[in-house]
């Protein structure tokens, strides 16, 4: 498999990167609308590249800025011409006359798996050998007119699929996108959305060793829980993975977790660590229990579901809980559809949206507790907790 090859980018308007003499004096003005500390997301992006391919315009125009914005990373600088590099860069920039195809295929077989393609010639270039994995497209709010575009003359339309749009304040706007047809033609498979338990079970390994352990993220959630129900009392733990570490800290506390995975690696993994605890392999969509529960959590689990099985879902967890006992849930901040890259793999997510999730729960007699969008505290999860009343 190619290394994944990505855009981030900033246009105007009408699809301009630069005016027709390189300058970006429009965008250094925009930017100052842009709240202090926002930056688009371009700091969690760039730390998941290990190289980035430019051409000799984008590198000239870096070149004038008052220090070198990319620091170690290896930069391979694309032109048919030869290219004076700066000495104190000569360690981490190379030139490359490859064409696009055979570049990343070099790149791929040194090690490199994530590039960042900059600049409109060399973007379009990849793009005609259909070497573009996504495309993040950052929209200032400013109309140029003419200069130099993004993008360029096609042989056929490339259909694309939306993965996000954001508004990341000062009137920009962000646009992400997934390319069909590098999803076709490379080896990764792009999962059906109503069976992700198949990816878990590809990237068990990955999972197990990425996931967060420590409870830095849950910990408020789970004391607001044990706080709630009985000491001792029945939980259940919808998608619970390798049942760390949410189901770990609960059976610790003597509490009598049951947890349910329609992945069968993942519940092979809790039987094997935790036999305490009663572990199901089974589809949350089929679910089929006698036992109430004085609380029920499906974490990081229940939005990765399509809409209607959310709705008939929820619904369903619903009734499984004790009156006053608590339902714990995750789910986006808005409502929507994105495919996110875990280890390699699509996996697929799905939100309903507030209102609608806060309908459910008072029809279901429950009275929200906490709905904290973007818990900041929570790595950015956007949390429900809900109470059954009498």
């Amino acid at each position: 498999m190619l290394a994944k090859c990505s855009v981030f980018i900033a246009t105007s308007l009408d699809g301009f990167i630069a005016r027709e003499d390189g300058s970006i004096d429009w965008l250094m003005k925009a930017n100052t609308l842009v709240p202090p500390g926002e930056d688009g997301g371009y700091k969690e992006f760039i730390s998941t590249i290990d190289g980035l391919v430019m051409g000799r315009h984008s590198l000239e125009k870096v070149l004038s800025f008052e220090s070198w914005p990319y620091g170690d990373l290896p930069v391979v600088v694309m032109s048919s011409q030869p290219i004076e590099i700066p000495s104190h860069l000569k360690n981490h920039v190379s030139t490359s006359s490859e064409t696009p195809t055979d570049l990343v295929k070099r790149l791929t077989k040194q090690g490199f798996k994530h590039l960042y393609i900059d600049g409109g010639i060399t973007i379009q270039n990849f793009i005609a050998d259909n070497l573009i994995n996504e495309v993040t497209i950052t929209i200032a709010p400013v109309l140029l007119g003419s200069g130099r575009p993004l993008f360029g003359p096609l042989t056929h339309d490339i259909e694309l699929d939306h993965i996000e749009t954001k508004c990341i304040g000062g009137g920009f706007t962000q646009l992400k996108y997934r390319i069909n047809s590098i999803a076709d033609t490379r080896t990764v498979k792009k999962k059906n959305k109503n069976k992700v338990y198949l990816v878990y079970d590809e990237i068990i390994d990955w999972f197990d060793s990425h996931r967060n352990k420590e409870l830095d993220m849950e910990k408020f959630y789970l004391d607001l829980l044990i706080n709630h129900i009985p000491s001792g009392g029945k939980v259940l733990d919808v998608g619970c993975g390798t049942g760390e570490p949410i189901a770990q800290f609960l059976i610790k506390k003597d509490y009598k977790v049951t947890g349910i995975d329609a992945s069968k690696k993942m519940i092979h993994l809790c039987k094997k660590r935790f036999p305490n605890g009663k572990w199901l392999l089974a589809d949350m969509r089929t679910l089929n229990l006698q036992d109430k529960f004085h609380a029920v959590i499906a974490w990081h689990s229940f939005f990765h579901l399509p809409h209607d099985d959310q709705r008939m879902v929820l619904k369903s967890l619903s009734s499984l809980v004790e009156q006053n006992g608590l339902l714990i849930f995750t789910s986006g901040p808005e409502y929507g559809e994105v495919w996110g890259d875990n280890g390699g793999h699509d996996l697929y997510h799905a939100s309903l949206s507030a209102e609608e999730y806060t309908q459910i729960l008072l029809d279901c007699n429950f009275k929200v507790l906490i709905h904290k969008v973007r818990d900041p505290e929570c790595g950015e999860a956007t949390v429900w907790v809900a109470q059954k009343k009498d």
